[in-house]
C-alpha cells in the first residue's frame, strides 16, 4: 500500500528495561532504596508509573482515592512518578484542594532502582488508560510479580488475564476492587504464575 521494501522493516517487541537494570544489580538493598522515599510504612501504597501528560489519567486515580478515604480506607495512598509533561501543577492542586497530601505522593523524577524499589514493595500496579493493546508498565509489573489494576477493554485478549480491568468511566469500580483486594490478597483469585507469560513469549 505504501511500496516500501519489506526487507528494509522490522518489527521490535516492546520490551521494558528495568528487568535488566534489577538482574544487573541483584545485591541491592531495595528495601532500603524504598523507605528513603520517606512513604508512611503504615500505609498501603498502591504504584502508577505514568508521566505528568495532560492525557493521563491521574485525576481519576484522585477521585478513586476520595471513594477510599470516605469509606473509611484512610491508610492507603497512590505514588506518582515521572517528569513534569504540562500537567504536573494541576495534579498537584487538585490533589491539595482535595486535602490528600497524605494519600498521594507525587515523586517527579526518580531513578531506574526507585522504582524498582516500589515495584518491588507496592501493594499493586493501577493502570487507568484510554489507549494501548499492552503497555510497559503491564510488562513490568508481570515481571515483578505484581496484582495488576487494568482499564477494562484495552489490552489484547491474551493479556487480559493477567489483570484485574476496571471501568474507567466510574472511579467506585477501581475503588471497590481495591478495598475487595485489601480484604482478601491471599485468596485473589486473579493471580496467576506471571512467569507463564515471560515463558510463552
Amino acid at each position: 500500500m505504501y511500496n516500501c521494501d519489506e526487507e528494509k522493516i522490522r518489527v521490535q517487541n516492546l520490551t521494558p528495561n528495568l528487568p535488566n537494570v534489577f538482574e544487573k544489580n541483584l545485591k541491592e538493598n531495595y528495601l532500603e532504596i524504598f523507605n528513603k522515599l520517606e512513604l508512611n510504612k503504615d500505609y498501603k501504597w498502591f504504584f502508577y508509573p505514568a508521566q505528568f501528560w495532560p492525557h493521563k489519567n491521574h485525576k481519576y486515580l484522585i477521585d478513586v482515592m476520595k471513594n477510599l478515604y470516605h469509606n473509611n480506607y484512610k491508610q492507603v495512598g497512590f505514588v506518582f512518578c515521572g517528569p513534569d509533561k504540562g500537567n504536573l501543577n494541576y495534579i498537584k492542586d487538585t490533589i491539595k484542594n482535595e486535602n490528600l497530601n497524605e494519600n498521594i505522593k507525587v515523586l517527579g523524577f526518580i531513578s531506574d532502582k526507585q522504582i524498582i524499589s516500589i515495584y518491588k514493595n507496592c501493594q499493586a500496579i493501577v493502570m487507568p488508560t484510554l489507549i494501548g493493546r499492552s503497555s510497559l508498565p503491564l510488562l513490568e509489573s508481570l515481571y515483578f510479580k505484581k496484582k495488576i489494576f487494568y482499564s477494562s477493554k484495552i489490552l489484547d485478549d491474551n493479556l487480559k488475564k493477567y489483570v484485574e480491568e476496571f471501568n474507567i468511566d466510574n472511579p467506585a469500580d477501581l475503588s471497590n476492587k481495591i478495598i475487595n483486594y485489601l480484604k482478601n490478597p491471599e485468596t485473589d483469585s486473579s493471580k496467576i504464575k506471571y512467569d507463564e507469560y515471560f515463558s510463552y513469549n
